[in-house]
């Protein structure tokens, strides 16, 4: 029987998250505090502070900012909840999440290493991104995020996995979203996709 869950962060349960607008606004949540984590640690900014006395998510420390560890915690915590027909890819994603919060505990701990858990935390949501690749949000949310994509895994990555995506060209991802945009009435929406889409293209 499901139950419903109360999170800290996100605005999801146990009834909602595996509606497909929410699996998507779910891997956006995801994405963005990965890249707040690699922000903090390219930076070299105070990594204990990311970790904090435990990294679960207690039922009363809502009015705590315990930072991007802990809330990429949360969202992971419920992946299998989104994507219960991508089970065993969902719970890996914990494995890396554990092996960066042990790699973070050490007393000189190892940047390159955490930012290798990264990558295969990103790896781990790239798949799952497939399940939701029509969905006009998602997409618009990568385009939007390409600097910090390429940033973590490497100059022209979006472009390359969008490519395998849509293997007819970017031209066709741009019909799909423009399109879905077009239906919703988000009109306003549709230059900056294109402008986007323009960049990739040329950086490619």
């Amino acid at each position: 029987m499901c139950t419903s869950r109360q999170v800290s962060f996100s605005p999801f349960s146990s009834y909602t998250v595996s509606e497909d607008h929410n699996r998507s606004l779910l891997l956006q949540f995801t994405l963005n505090e990965l890249f707040s984590l690699h922000s903090c640690l390219d930076k070299n900014d105070a990594l204990p502070s990311l970790i904090g006395s435990e990294t679960r998510i207690l039922p009363f420390d809502w009015a705590v900012d315990l930072g991007p560890l802990n809330r990429i915690s949360e969202y992971l915590a419920i992946l299998p909840l989104a994507f219960p027909e991508r089970l065993r890819l969902a719970k890996s994603s914990k494995k890396h999440l554990d092996a960066l919060v042990l790699n973070l505990k050490k007393k000189h701990s190892e940047k390159e290493l955490s930012i290798a858990h990264l990558k295969a935390l990103h790896h781990v949501i790239e798949q799952l991104i497939v399940e939701c690749e029509e969905d006009e949000n998602l997409s618009l949310f990568l385009l939007k995020h390409k600097q910090q994509i390429d940033a973590l895994m490497g100059p022209g990555y979006l472009r390359a996995f969008l490519l395998q995506l849509y293997p007819q060209g970017l031209r066709s991802l741009e019909e799909m979203v423009s399109d879905h945009y077009h239906e919703r009435g988000f009109f306003s929406l549709i230059p900056e996709l294109k402008d986007l889409i323009a960049l990739l293209e040329v950086d490619g």
